[in-house]
């Protein structure tokens, strides 16, 4: 699995919320976080399902410039979506 990071040159709140949803939908894209003030968006997806290239394809009318990219493990995005109370709880 990839988590990237994107900058874009333009989007707005209504967009933002839009491909957000949109992306959601996929089933090989696991996190998505698009702020439209910082005009920049967080995907973690299984990159043996879908490309990084159809990602930004979707991302292409706000001209996505990828800014960051790391391998995660499903243990690190699960404990990542975990909260502090249920962290603590499991030690």
């Amino acid at each position: 699995m990839k988590r990237i990071t994107i900058k874009l040159a333009k989007i707005s709140e209504e967009d933002a919320m839009r491909l957000q949803y949109e992306l959601s939908l996929n089933d090989a894209i696991y996190r998505v976080f698009i702020n439209p003030y910082l005009r920049e968006a967080r995907i973690t997806f299984d990159d043996s399902k879908i490309k990084l290239e159809e990602i930004l394809e979707k991302l292409k009318d706000f001209q996505p410039n990828v800014t960051g990219m790391e391998e995660v493990s499903l243990e690190k995005v699960i404990e990542e979506s975990m909260s502090w109370n249920h962290k603590l709880k499991a030690y």
